[in-house]
């Protein structure tokens, strides 16, 4: 969840940036039916060839367990998950990795 926070020229301000955003925000807990459904998407992905980060795996796992849609500028790796909701603003590019 932190992974970016302390990479840059100042992670120190990065953190604290990022523990304010946290107070907006419910952080959802694993569980073992995310963990199997990360299993199942990581298989599908490795089985096709299109395996992607396992950071981004997590995300869709957790959505699709909660029923959620993500929001993404990452419609590369994101759309390759099936049963994923997506939402994604049209007026940006739809082969972001960021």
């Amino acid at each position: 969840m932190y992974d970016g926070t302390y990479y840059g020229r100042n992670p120190q301000e990065n953190e604290r940036i990022f523990q304010q955003f946290l107070r907006w925000v419910e952080v959802l807990p694993l569980n073992r039916s995310i963990m199997k459904q990360f299993a199942r998407i990581r298989g599908h992905l490795r089985r096709s060839g299109q395996l992607i980060d396992s950071s981004d795996l997590m995300i869709a796992a957790t959505a699709i367990y909660h029923d959620l849609t993500v929001v993404t500028h990452n419609t590369r790796h994101f759309g390759r998950i099936p049963n994923l909701k997506l939402y994604q603003d049209s007026s940006r590019s739809t082969n972001s990795e960021n």
